[in-house]
């Protein structure tokens, strides 16, 4: 079973691990949910930063050229993105705090929530690392195998 010691995500081969974790788990303590309350608690997202460059989301468009942002040389007002961005996450930030975040080869970890933070020294990926919608990282090192 996965554990926390000492600030690490400790994890053996062939372990899989999904977050958000309840609130009594082990891993509860690595894992914050924190309120979305203004564009400053998402910048470090890429939306966030493409729509402050003049970079809009839009559905129709996304569906017929298959990307995720478009220029429309206008942007939504900082009020209709951060009602967007809370619709969609359902208002909460899912944060992991961990000394080294280290995926093993054949463990897997999934972040299962729409906007997802990992602050962490150094990070590591040699088994599978998946997450749902966004994801930012933030570390000193990362590195894979």
């Amino acid at each position: 079973m996965p554990t926390f010691r000492d600030n690490n995500l400790i994890l053996d081969e062939g372990e899989t691990v999904r977050f958000p974790v309840e609130g009594g788990h082990p891993l509860a303590e690595c894992q914050q949910m924190r309120r979305i309350n203004s564009l400053e608690d998402v910048k470090d997202f890429q939306f966030v930063q493409e729509w402050a460059q003049g970079f809009e989301f839009g559905r129709a468009e996304a569906q017929r050229t298959g990307s995720t942002y478009f220029y429309t040389g206008s942007r939504l007002s900082g009020e209709l993105l951060l009602r967007y961005v809370r619709e969609r996450s359902g208002g909460v930030l899912m944060a992991l705090q961990l000394a080294d975040f280290i995926v093993p080869i054949g463990s897997t970890v999934l972040l299962n929530s729409p906007l997802v933070e990992v602050n962490a020294n150094t990070v590591v990926i040699a088994g599978d690392l998946k997450f749902t919608d966004d994801l930012v990282i933030r570390c000193n090192e990362i590195r894979g195998a």
